[in-house]
């Protein structure tokens, strides 16, 4: 579960770091955040590009082992995850803090060596390492340091002439220090984080201390997790380690399955026994019932091993009630684990549905996240531009927001807390608000992805990601039609919205906790926009969120019969908006959980189901649901001129398949 605060901006936490201990300090806002060279106007890199591996492996002696917030070799050299704060040139220091999370069995231990990653050398150095309470709310002075004479892009790993013993409850600050340079070159750039091959940032994981108030004050800044962390790692010797010992930590797959499905099951193992694992068996239980076993099915180290288990739903599971898989370990070197076994299991809820429950999609949802002050944003329009071209079935909504020193005029507060929900760069889109598994098109783990493709590679990208928009269409089915009726009073500018539909027998089982929600968007408008290095100042702006007549999140369902459902609403229209330019978007979606300030939602589980969208006074045609009675097929194929075709035809084809719906196909042989 990720728990993110309810608000756009957040504050940076600063630590005063002395010879003696201090308290935590709230710091303001730095004036400018880390630049990402990929970011940068005239940074030359293809988009969505594999990471680059860099393959030397640290030197580890026996009863030692890498701790940190990833535990693999990977360093992205692409330029992608380079990042720098050439705002604040001089010397700096770059961290992380490993928290007693981090640390778990190693309580105890020795840190005996320090590896750090850079995109480019930055000459001399120095690694440190404080202990820090974060209970109590202080930092110590250092309690080893050991100077770099010189430092090479990649891995730079330094053996500690003075080790750090671990201690209970403590964490501790792991950095070097580097000369930040304010110059548009790559060695203003030179710090390098997992942003692109790992999903778990953390609020530790990227430090840095400088002036970064600019204040004559200088401390230690967290610097957000819309970066990832910096790529520091830890070698510990020695620790609270058993001899047999394996940890097994779950992927996020998603929430609902079809009957006689599969579910495929990602999760990373290692090893942190002492003695090699050379065999183990992983029990798979369903619903607390042992339905399988899986012995050793991948090599397991002190890095992470990744599997993927392909588990077969059954048929004969209750659509009405949820279900649990838990996988578990049953033993290591065919001995049962006794100690140590809190990390040795994990568990994913789910429901089912059948394919007599599955009605036709009518659109698919696509949130658009872009700003006047985003440099690389006029990318993410050519390209969805391009998509919608290809595709009849995009209900396209740009959510604007404030980014840099630029001021968007279209910034909502609703779209703020959508931004929160689903963004970690800019700029970016979610389809269907499905998560995308895949961590060179997803390395933040969130619903909405890059975008900022360069016009050259859009073609065949566009072309990539409408397949893509067929896949989650195909795993994430609807269950209930979605129908728009529009009313709208032009004197008094008050426009009356009905949200109406139907599914089969199981709508409400399955659909129980969703909810309905409603944007308003408007097309024909200008603005400012940054391009690279250029301010346009009537760039064209459309599908762009005016407003969001529900709740921002949505609403429950309003059933008003068996399987039928309505949901009404009103709103008066802005003096400034032109109504003739505007359309109303509907949606079912998963419902967004909150508490309190906080945002908790698992990320597989706010996806839509079903969209359509009308202009405003225009009411969309009224759609049954369309049963479905067994696997979608294509029953019929077309080409662009509407002639039936017998086989697939190089260039666009119109699918027909047997739930009702049409794809657009592009063959290309």
């Amino acid at each position: 579960m990720k728990k993110i605060l309810l608000c756009l901006s957040a504050f940076l936490l600063s630590i005063a770091v002395t010879n003696a201990q201090e308290k935590f300090t709230p710091g303001n806002n730095v004036s400018q955040k880390l630049v990402k060279r990929s970011d940068v106007a005239g940074f030359k890199s293809e988009p969505l590009k594999n990471k680059a591996n860099q393959p030397n492996k640290i030197a580890l002696e026996e009863g030692e082992r890498i701790v940190g917030y990833y535990t693999t070799d990977d360093l992205d050299m692409s330029g992608q995850s380079s990042l720098g704060l050439p705002s604040y040139p001089g010397q700096l220091e770059a961290g992380i803090a490993l928290t007693p999370n981090e640390l778990g069995k190693a309580v105890g231990g020795q840190i005996t060596k320090v590896r750090f990653g850079l995109a480019c050398p930055v000459g001399a150095s120095k690694v440190s390492i404080y202990p820090l309470d974060l209970n109590a709310g202080e930092m110590y002075q250092a309690v080893s340091e050991q100077e770099v004479s010189t430092t090479v892009a990649g891995w730079n790993d330094v053996t500690l002439s003075t080790p750090v013993t671990i201690e209970n409850g403590m964490s501790y600050v792991i950095s070097f220090k580097y000369t930040q340079k304010s110059t548009n070159t790559e060695d203003s750039y030179p710090l390098l984080t997992d942003y692109t091959f790992n999903n778990n940032a953390s609020d530790y994981g990227f430090m840095v201390y400088g002036d970064l108030n600019k204040n004559n004050q200088p401390g230690w800044f967290t610097m957000g997790t819309q970066y990832g962390n910096l790529c520091i790692q830890a070698v510990v010797k020695g620790g609270s380690y058993s001899d047999d010992d394996l940890s097994i930590v779950g992927g996020v797959p998603q929430t609902i399955y079809q009957k006689g499905g599969n579910m495929d099951v990602s999760m990373s193992l290692k090893n942190l026994g002492n003695k090699q694992a050379s065999s183990y068996t992983l029990n798979v239980e369903l619903d607390n019932n042992v339905v399988d076993q899986i012995k050793t099915p991948v090599a397991v180290s002190s890095q992470e091993a990744v599997y993927t288990y392909k588990f077969n739903v059954p048929s004969d599971l209750s659509v009405a009630e949820p279900h649990k898989l838990t996988i578990s370990v049953a033993d290591i070197n065919g001995t049962k684990p006794t100690v140590n076994t809190d990390d040795d299991s994990f568990s994913i809820d789910f429901n089912v549905y059948g394919t007599e429950d599955v009605v036709g999609k009518q659109k698919t949802l696509v949130e658009q996240f872009t700003s006047a002050g985003c440099p690389n944003c006029p990318y993410g329009y050519n390209f969805l531009n391009a998509l919608n071209a290809k595709r009849n079935d995009l209900a396209w909504v740009a959510i604007h927001t404030d980014y840099g020193k630029i001021k968007d005029e279209y910034t909502t507060t609703e779209g703020d807390n959508l931004v929160v929900l689903e963004v970690s760069v800019f700029p970016s889109a979610s389809f269907n608000r499905a998560y995308i598994a895949e961590p060179n098109l997803n390395p933040n783990g969130t619903t909405a992805i890059s975008i900022g493709i360069n016009d050259s590679y859009v073609d065949s990208y566009s072309t990539a990601f409408s397949n893509m928009i067929d896949n989650i269409n195909s795993s994430i089915p609807a269950f209930a039609s979605v129908n728009i009726a529009t009313t709208y009073d032009k004197a008094t500018k008050k426009l009356k919205i009905n949200v109406s539909g139907e599914g089969n027998n199981n709508v409400k089982s399955i659909l129980k906790d969703d909810v309905v929600c409603v944007y308003l968007t408007e097309d024909g408008l200008t603005g400012l926009q940054l391009s690279g290095s250029n301010r346009i100042p009537n760039y064209p702006h459309d599908h762009v969120l005016r407003d969001v007549v529900s709740a921002n999140f949505g609403d429950a369902i309003n059933w008003t019969g068996a399987n039928t459902y309505s949901n009404e609403y009103e709103v008066t229209l802005d003096n400034s908006w032109n109504a003739d330019n505007m359309n109303v978007i509907a949606f079912i979606s998963r419902p967004v959980k909150i508490e309190g300030n906080y945002i908790t939602s698992n990320v597989n589980d706010v996806w839509v189901s079903n969209t359509n969208m009308v202009k405003v006074g225009e009411t969309t045609g009224i759609q049954k649901p369309v049963i479905t009675t067994g696997e979608v097929k294509e029953v019929a194929r077309y080409a662009i001129d509407g002639t039936q075709l017998n086989a697939p035809a190089k260039g666009i084809n119109i699918v027909k398949m047997s739930d009702g719906t049409t794809r657009k196909v592009l063959v290309n042989e």
